[in-house]
């Protein structure tokens, strides 16, 4: 029961990865008190994006209403991210198979890039520091089949197609990672833009079972494991693909839903005891100490983080936002726009953004 709800919460909402763009590279800071800030850490504000049946959303911070919204009759945004500049990517599904991803510059209220070309389901994307855009195409019924797909700012067609799947995409140490779920592995591919090719550099198995999510923050890169047989886990590994054994933090209660960092190498996980009604929220800090848990959050099934405050699905019509550390209230609720869906469940995806630093 577990491994089903959790892979099928990660192939639904499909943001394993939005954390990729905008925490890499952040400045690594000393250990933060429980609940605190680090010295020298990131506060910058985050601005927020809200995917729903129907309608992409963005919210600026402390804002309960959306800023900008973005109509999708008939379908919904089924993966988002941003860049480093603060241009919107938001992977859509319509219908039985037509997908594509539409790009939005910073304020902007309509498309700026409407891509077509090798998109299929895009579960997961990512971005690096130079503004390429990397979509990960699953096909569930022809693994073979699917992609990872690399567009150059402006492009319209792929520059690069890696022809495996990916339940998980970061860029992260000059590559891009990807996890396997299927075959154990993480993989990591040197990224050559100007001669439109990827080649092989790492593949990592260790301690590896069942890998979903990645997610990037200081120095290292973050793996969530969801083995068919035993308790979800998390594990760190260092540039090299090499593990941190004393950041290994495991599923205290077998379920690990989501997993997700901040600018300040912190991770939020929703975990819980089999069932996602019963997951709430948990927080380690960058030494792998405990900094909170949050059992009013109970039932989050998808969150994303901000140095100061983390925002949660609770697979209602709002996403929560909770002040980060031992404060369990939360402190606003995002409202939906009249244009989501009022009969599903409208929260199909989450981003958040830090603004340039």
């Amino acid at each position: 029961m577990s491994r089903a709800r959790s892979l099928h919460a990660f192939l639904t909402f499909g943001i394993a990865s939005f954390l990729a763009a905008c925490g890499q590279g952040a400045p690594s800071a000393s250990a933060p008190a429980p609940g605190g800030s680090a010295p020298g850490a990131t506060t910058a504000p985050y601005s927020v994006a809200v995917g729903c049946v129907y309608a992409a959303q963005e919210y600026k911070p402390d804002q309960k209403d959306p800023d900008r919204v973005f109509g999708y009759p008939n379908a919904q945004p089924k993966s988002m991210t941003y860049d480093s500049s603060g241009n919107l990517y938001v992977g859509v599904w319509k219908g039985l198979n037509e997908y594509w991803v539409d790009e939005y510059l910073p304020g902007g209220t309509t498309v700026s890039r409407h891509i077509t070309d090798g998109i299929y389901n895009p579960v997961v994307m990512t971005t690096d520091p130079q503004g390429d855009l990397y979509v990960a195409n699953y096909r569930p019924r022809k693994l073979s089949d699917s992609t990872v797909t690399m567009y150059k700012p402006g492009s319209y067609s792929p520059d690069i197609t890696i022809r495996l799947p990916a339940f998980g995409l970061a860029f992260y140490n000059d590559h891009l990672w990807f996890s396997n779920y299927y075959t154990n592995e993480l993989r990591a591919y040197h990224i050559y833009p100007q001669e439109k090719k990827a080649v092989l550099a790492w593949t990592v198995t260790h301690d590896i079972h069942g890998p979903s999510q990645l997610s990037v923050t200081g120095e290292n890169l973050y793996v969530l494991n969801q083995p068919l047989v035993g308790d979800d886990y998390l594990r760190e590994y260092n540039v090299r693909g090499e593990p941190i054994f004393a950041r290994s933090i495991v599923g205290n209660r077998h379920l690990i839903m989501w997993m997700t960092t901040d600018a300040n190498e912190n991770v939020y996980v929703a975990e819980g005891p089999t069932i996602v009604s019963s997951t709430d929220v948990a927080a380690w800090d960058r030494n792998g100490n405990l900094s909170f848990r949050n059992d009013k959050a109970r039932g989050t099934v998808s969150l994303v983080a901000s140095p100061t405050h983390y925002f949660v699905n609770l697979g209602n019509q709002d996403v929560f936002r909770y002040p980060k550390g031992d404060n369990k209230d939360l402190d606003l609720r995002l409202k939906q726009s009249d244009k989501c869906s009022p009969y599903a469940n409208p929260i199909t995806s989450l981003a958040i953004m830090q603004p340039n630093t």
